[in-house]
């Protein structure tokens, strides 16, 4: 069995989220949660669900109080990020209406929260999404498929003052999941290597793509989707193969890697809050993806979101 084809293309599971709910509006009988962030003040999250048989974007205090669907219409809106000064979110849509099934076209807005007026910030003929802001909001980094092959992805960085583009990742043909440094001169990212088969290991990189290191080099999982800890210190990601996903977190000085969650059930998707001392994560204990926070040792475990 190839172990690279379960987690081989995001794009893939983009199709699967924005195909497979109901395009009539009505309220799907079950959903899943999914992409949470946190405000920077720590007092709120931003999350994508398929509630209303769509994938949009809401947000809701973190005690579950004041939940608010912030994106309409019948695009499909994926992956949000909090604005570091708390006054956007960004996030990628098929509102641009290139979008079907031969030819996916995805793109990057922002949406101001004081108005949840939308527009474009990254809108090209490819797919440009998974987009986060850097810490002092001046730039972007995310994912496209822009080198011209549908099958490569490589993870950019876009400045939002000079209006340039620049590949972080460019000796690798797949890259995904980029996460900044708190100081904003690293990106850690996902990515398969050819040393273990395919299985996706987290790397490290400089904003300017030099020094490059394999930061987790595992040979018997996928570890993907990293988020760097407030203090700089550590990264959090998700692994597994063959078995359920878990949540981890290594120390990114010693390389040692500490379990945070366990059980039957996957557990993914994970996020540090702005002081570091809780996590945001997505769990299936309960068969559909909902948002859990728990403490940064993995106890106190509590559903914030979950229908």
């Amino acid at each position: 069995m190839n172990s690279k084809l379960p987690f081989k293309c995001h794009f893939l599971l983009l199709l699967l989220f924005m195909f497979s709910m109901t395009l009539n509006g009505q309220e799907a009988s079950h959903s899943n949660e999914n992409y949470a962030t946190w405000s920077p003040d720590g007092k709120s999250i931003v999350f994508q669900s398929e509630k209303s048989g769509i994938q949009k974007i809401y947000t809701i205090n973190i005690d579950g109080s004041g939940l608010k669907k912030i994106t309409h219409g019948i695009s499909r809106d994926f992956y949000p990020d909090w604005s570091p000064d708390g006054k956007s979110i960004l996030f990628h849509s098929d509102r641009n209406g290139r979008y079907d099934l031969g030819t996916q076209d995805l793109d990057i807005y922002q949406l101001r929260l004081d108005s949840l007026k939308a527009k474009a910030l990254v809108n090209d003929s490819h797919n440009d999404i998974m987009g986060r802001w850097s810490p002092d909001g001046n730039k972007i980094v995310f994912v496209s498929d822009r080198r011209g092959y549908r099958d490569v992805t490589n993870i950019y960085i876009y400045d939002l003052q000079t209006k340039k583009t620049t590949n972080v990742t460019s000796g690798f043909e797949e890259a995904y999941d980029p996460a900044w440094s708190p100081d904003g001169s690293k990106i850690a990212f996902s990515a398969p290597t050819q040393f273990h088969d395919g299985l996706y290991d987290i790397f490290v990189v400089n904003v300017d793509g030099s020094n490059l290191i394999n930061l987790t080099n595992n040979s018997e999982r996928h570890d993907f989707v990293p988020d760097w800890s407030p203090d700089g210190k550590k990264i959090l990601f998700q692994a597994g193969f063959r078995s359920p996903v878990q949540i981890y977190a290594i120390d990114v000085f010693s390389k040692k890697v500490s379990q945070i969650t366990s059980g039957e059930k996957s557990n993914d998707l994970a996020r540090w809050s702005p002081n570091g001392e809780k996590i945001i994560f997505v769990s299936y204990r309960n068969k559909n993806g909902d948002i859990y926070m728990m403490n940064s040792d993995g106890s106190n475990q509590k559903m914030i979101v979950g229908w």
